[in-house]
């Protein structure tokens, strides 16, 4: 099987990539709507017909797993595929400092029951990865711009209704000096 030539985090970006094409064009046809596809192998591959071999494998595996299904327009994503492919974007999710602060804080809040216990704790492992600092439990707090950041992190684990968003101007002292460290 050609698919043992390539390296663990190489397959995942392959995954990744063919989900996307397939999310985005919704009828897949790879040489056609995404042709630059084969060329995210050529590092690894030097032959194109090993390529096109690992691209149809990748994709038949996909679709035997239930990630892709055929349809009558063609192939789409399955919810099973929509998942994964949340799950990618949400691993590569990330906050860009801007070249000035614009003095605003962001904080979010949230209140998340118990029986959501182990995707609140993702949520805010996830929190911190982007950057965020713990003031509580449930709040966490922000130097720059990130409501489309935190707003795609709520959707991927449903907690839309769960959270408060917000921007001030002013943080109380206690936490000014602790957060100017972090950010400044």
């Amino acid at each position: 099987m050609l698919l043992s030539k390539i390296k663990k985090k190489d397959y995942a970006n392959l995954t990744h990539a063919l989900l996307t094409v397939i999310a985005v064009a919704g009828v897949i046809g790879i040489a056609l709507v995404a042709p630059g596809i084969t060329d995210l192998m050529r590092v690894y591959l030097r032959h194109k017909s090993e390529q096109k071999k690992i691209l149809r494998e990748r994709f038949y595996q996909l679709t035997r797993s239930g990630y892709i299904r055929k349809d009558a327009r063609g192939y789409s994503l399955t919810r099973k595929g929509r998942q994964r492919l949340s799950f990618y974007h949400i691993k590569t999710l990330h906050i860009t400092k801007t070249s000035q602060w614009d003095g605003k804080w962001r904080l979010l809040f949230f209140d998340i029951p118990e029986s959501r216990r182990k995707h609140r704790d993702l949520f805010r492992l996830q929190l911190k990865k982007l950057g965020f600092h713990p003031l509580q439990r449930s709040v966490f707090l922000h130097a720059y711009p990130c409501e489309i950041e935190v707003l795609l992190l709520a959707k991927h684990y449903r907690f839309e209704r769960s959270i408060l968003f917000v921007e001030v101007k002013n943080i109380p002292k206690v936490y000014e000096s602790q957060v100017q460290k972090k950010y400044f």
